[in-house]
C-alpha cells in the first residue's frame, strides 16, 4: 500500500495544482482498490485449496486408520485419534510387508470366533498333567483321598 504525499502544502497550491493532485490521489486510490480486490481473490483461492487439502488429509487419515484397524483389531476412530497419518501409514506399510492383509475378503468379516479356531496342540483326555499328578499325590499322602 502506497502512502500518498503532497508535493506542496495545500494552502500553497493553485486551483489547477489542487485538481491535478486530487486526480492523482483518485488514480492511486483506484490502483490500491484493484490490488486489494486481487489480493482478496487470491486469498479466497488459497482458502479453497486449504479446505480441499484438509479434506484430502482427513480422507487419507481415515483410509489408513481403517487399514491399520484390520491388522491391529482396534477401532479405526480410536487409531485415528491416537496416531497421526504418518504413524498410521507406517503401520499399514509394515503390515503389507509382513503380508498380514488377507487378499480375499471374509464372508462374515466378523473375524474368527474362539471355538472356530483349531486347537494348537491336541490334548488327550486321559493325559494327566504334572500339576494334577502332584496334587493327587499330595492329597493321597495326606490320606484325604484313597489311592487307586
Amino acid at each position: 500500500m502506497e502512502i500518498f504525499e503532497f508535493k506542496k502544502e495545500i494552502d500553497e497550491m493553485s486551483e489547477g495544482q489542487l485538481r491535478a493532485t486530487a486526480r492523482e490521489f483518485r488514480e492511486k486510490h483506484n490502483e490500491q482498490v484493484e490490488e486489494a480486490n486481487e489480493t482478496e481473490d487470491e486469498l479466497t483461492e488459497y482458502k479453497e485449496m486449504y479446505e480441499d487439502a484438509k479434506e484430502a488429509a482427513n480422507e487419507a487419515e481415515q483410509y489408513f486408520a481403517e487399514k491399520a484397524a484390520e491388522v491391529k483389531d482396534m477401532d479405526a476412530e480410536l487409531l485415528a485419534d491416537r496416531f497421526d497419518v504418518g504413524e498410521l501409514r507406517e503401520m499399514v506399510e509394515d503390515a503389507e510387508e509382513a503380508g498380514e492383509f488377507d487378499e480375499t475378503p471374509d464372508e462374515n468379516d466378523g473375524g474368527t470366533k474362539f471355538e472356530d479356531r483349531p486347537p494348537k496342540a491336541p490334548v488327550k483326555e486321559e493325559t494327566v498333567t504334572y500339576n494334577e499328578e502332584r496334587a493327587l499325590k499330595t492329597l493321597s499322602d495326606a490320606a484325604l483321598i484313597p489311592e487307586n
